[in-house]
């Protein structure tokens, strides 16, 4: 285990345990220590933060990481399998890796978010996920709830859409 990992451990650690009684926690197959392994596996850096949420019905840890070359990271565990299931970092407009897969404007990418959750869009910023240049669009829906949603940045198409639940979040321990 690398050596800045322990603080975060016995922190998060500490937390669960008071937290337990606080929360029905959610039955997980793989430990958080493994999973954090898996993720750093991912990106070289140190874990700054994590939490353990449930999205769509699913436990997932999520690490915030601070890369070696100074992106920060989330990454995302399925606690049942052990499987890196998302990872991303915030991108500027000017990133290179953004800028050389984006075709479509963040006002288009807007306007194709509020197409499929009408309300007003809280904040939107460009990504790298999961390999791709995309905007991470959050809507506050007409409907009164709270929607994520990613669109391609080179398409313009819609690759995920969620509604955000803060009684999704477990515990969470960091910035």
């Amino acid at each position: 285990m690398r050596p800045y990992i322990l603080p975060v451990v016995s922190l998060a650690a500490a937390a669960f345990s008071l937290s337990v009684s606080a929360f029905e926690m959610p039955e997980t197959k793989v430990s958080m220590e493994a999973c954090m392994s898996a993720a750093l596996a991912q990106v070289d850096g140190e874990v700054k933060a994590l939490k353990l949420e449930i999205e769509d019905g699913k436990p997932l840890y999520e690490f915030k990481i601070e890369a070696d070359e100074g992106h920060t990271w989330e990454v995302e565990c399925d606690a049942m399998t052990g499987s890196i299931v998302d990872q991303s970092r915030e991108a500027s407009r000017n990133d290179p890796e953004f800028r050389s897969a984006a075709t479509v404007v963040e006002r288009d990418a807007r306007a194709r978010a509020l197409a499929q959750f009408p309300g007003k869009v809280s904040s939107s910023s460009p990504q790298i996920a999961n390999g791709k240049a995309i905007y991470e669009i959050e809507i506050d829906g007409a409907d009164g709830k709270e929607y994520e949603v990613a669109i391609d940045a080179a398409t313009g198409e819609v690759l995920s859409s969620e509604v955000e639940s803060d009684e999704e979040t477990i515990y969470e321990i960091g910035d």
